[in-house]
């Protein structure tokens, strides 16, 4: 019985890799449902941001199967709905973790301490995956392999250091010029300094970038040190507010007569 639990966790542990896979190859069959084409990387400038910066969960990833996990397991535990979330992250212990103070095997000691000995299979996972049983965002994905084309671009994520593993696993480091990884650094937004230190990196003001993360209370520090911001809602949102701004081309008129 230990074997086949083993193996099932072994699985599970594999869920992001799998679905993170099957989108990038997804991502490079809709170009065109992204009405982004490879000559439009030279349209007329109508803006001033020279440099974009995206989070990771959440904005290049998807919950196809977390939440569902983590319901099924606080059933099973006896716990509320979204005990699991306040669990994996948040307190010392999270943010320890994701700062590069404490290791993956702390982490999880008091993960395990919080849970009283009690983690399902399930959840081995987030031993080292934040971003477990999620899925990368196709549309995320080549949106901003379009953008790297023709602006300066960054990732900034709190996340742990197998961040590193995920966007080298699936070959998405060459779509940054930088990545900002708060286990890396020492720092996590919503610190001004995190932000600091990226615009740094790209070699650019604030006034020249865009930040675009899911979480308001982020976008809100953004704003305030003078850069551009968008929330997260959907890829699709995302584009039209960049259209607006003069980030991406505007749509081209439809032609007339068929």
């Amino acid at each position: 019985m230990a074997e086949i639990a083993g193996a099932r966790s072994e699985r599970r542990a594999n869920v992001f890799d799998m679905t993170a896979k099957l989108s990038i190859m997804k991502a490079r069959e809709t170009d065109r449902r992204l009405d982004l084409q490879e000559d439009e990387v030279s349209f007329p400038v109508t803006t001033d941001v020279q440099g974009v910066i995206f989070d990771f969960g959440g904005v290049y990833t998807r919950d196809p199967g977390r939440l569902r996990v983590w319901r099924r397991c606080e059933a099973q535990l006896g716990l509320e709905n979204g005990a699991l979330s306040a669990v994996f992250h948040s307190g010392d212990h999270w943010y320890d973790v994701s700062t590069g103070k404490t290791s993956a095997q702390e982490y999880w000691g008091r993960v395990q301490e919080l849970l009283e000995g009690r983690v399902p299979a399930e959840l081995e996972p987030f031993r080292y995956n934040p971003f477990a049983y999620e899925a990368l965002n196709a549309r995320v994905v080549h949106l901003m392999r379009w953008l790297h084309r023709r602006y300066r671009t960054a990732l900034l994520s709190n996340a742990t250091i197998h961040l590193d593993t995920l966007l080298a696993e699936h070959g998405l480091m060459d779509s940054f010029d930088t990545v900002i990884n708060s286990a890396r650094v020492g720092l996590r937004k919503p610190d001004p300094e995190i932000f600091r230190l990226t615009c740094d990196r790209l070699g650019l003001p604030p006034a020249q970038c865009l930040f675009v993360d899911d979480k308001e209370r982020n976008t809100q520090v953004a704003v305030e040190m003078g850069m551009k911001a968008i929330v997260f809602r959907s890829a699709a949102d995302v584009m039209r507010q960049m259209r607006e701004m003069g980030v991406l081309p505007a749509r081209a008129e439809p032609r007339q007569g068929g």
